[in-house]
């Protein structure tokens, strides 16, 4: 395992890194199960808290929010538990039957977008990367789900991780021809220091990894999340299906 953990450090091409990682992945799904059997069973433990506050990003709301139920009360007032619960509260607010956060930023080709502006219409939001390989390989079917609907009423935000490098942003737009969709940085700064995450939407919307799509409705509710956090992206699709008929 450090070994491959090594080789995924230092390979800097995206497409080998994804077939290490690939291999790492039984792994990982063995200290998953592992974890899981520990935080069933010790529900008074602070290293259950500490467990639970890397998982929560990969659990759906309901399934977080009913492990974190059946924490001991001592357990879930402690500083521990009370980071855990944020998150969770992070992750209600961008998962289904909670309305959409607004946001409003420069989009990129300097203009102003705000969400807002497309109430009335159903929505997919897009959170991914340039250096996301996952993310880059889905925006093919994006564009085919987009010229589906889109006489239809269906509009698609790009929110990219690509703050500390606007050229590849930029450049994966063009590259993948994805110009037809809005665009936008998450808006996540580095002073250096620390992160000031006060504009960042990823926070709004406890986004943790990529890539996640988040759907709303006409009214600005959210009707659906998939990749992190949420059902697999093969759902997303027969959703659509059922909102539009088709």
């Amino acid at each position: 395992m450090k070994a491959l953990n090594d080789a995924y450090r230092k390979e800097k091409d995206p497409e080998k890194s994804t077939e290490i990682k690939d291999k790492m992945e039984p792994f990982y799904e063995e200290m998953g199960k592992i974890t899981d059997r520990f935080i069933a069973t010790h529900i008074d433990s602070y290293v259950t808290a500490g467990q639970l506050r890397y998982k929560v990003s990969s659990m759906t709301y309901p399934e977080a929010q009913a492990v974190f139920d059946r924490l001991s009360e001592r357990v879930k007032k402690s500083k521990l538990g009370q980071e855990v619960y944020q998150e969770i509260q992070k992750l209600k607010n961008g998962s289904p039957g909670s309305p959409a956060a607004i946001f409003s930023k420069k989009d990129i080709d300097g203009e102003m977008f705000s969400l807002a502006d497309l109430r009335g219409k159903y929505v997919i939001i897009d959170f991914w990367a340039s250096w996301c390989v996952p993310c880059r390989k889905s925006n093919p079917h994006l564009k085919e789900l987009y010229r589906k609907y889109k006489d239809q009423g269906l509009e698609v935000v790009c929110v990219s991780d690509d703050d500390p490098d606007e050229a590849k942003w930029r450049t994966a737009v063009k590259k993948d021809d994805i110009g037809m969709f809005h665009h936008v940085l998450r808006g996540l700064k580095f002073d250096g220091k620390d992160f000031d995450r006060s504009e960042d939407i990823s926070e709004l919307y406890g986004i943790h990894s990529l890539p996640t799509k988040i759907l709303i409705d006409k009214e600005g509710m959210i009707i659906g999340r998939y990749g992190g956090g949420g059902e697999s992206h093969e759902k997303m699709d027969e959703k659509l299906k059922e909102v539009f008929g088709n």
